[in-house]
């Protein structure tokens, strides 16, 4: 898993990313989930690489089936906070345990 957070002075700047890799036989990596927050535009929304023949070794997932996902709230991804409930959905969009009982991101980033 890997997350990254784009900041902005404007919350339609900032944007929340979470990736969902494996490392194939020969070294590769392969993405299995990408999950996007982009308050500016779409929302929360992931992409998978199903039913599809593109070759996504080593790259993201340009031109996969995308779903939105829906949330009651707006997330500010500058705030520790609201980037751990992203984490915390990201873990449950992909069927994920977290360890920790709280949703926090100090175990989770470290």
């Amino acid at each position: 898993m890997l997350f990254m957070w784009r900041d902005g002075d404007e919350p339609e700047d900032r944007s929340f990313y979470g990736h969902l890799v494996c490392v194939l036989p020969r070294g590769d990596l392969y993405p299995l989930l990408e999950f996007h927050y982009h308050p500016s535009h779409k929302g929360l929304h992931c992409k998978m690489p199903c039913q599809t023949a593109l070759d996504y070794r080593n790259r993201l997932l340009p031109g996969a089936p995308e779903l939105n996902l829906k949330t009651s709230r707006r997330f500010d991804p500058r705030m520790s906070e609201d980037r751990a409930a992203l984490i915390a959905l990201f873990c449950e969009t992909a069927g994920i345990s977290i360890s920790n009982e709280q949703i926090g991101q100090g175990d989770l980033l470290c």
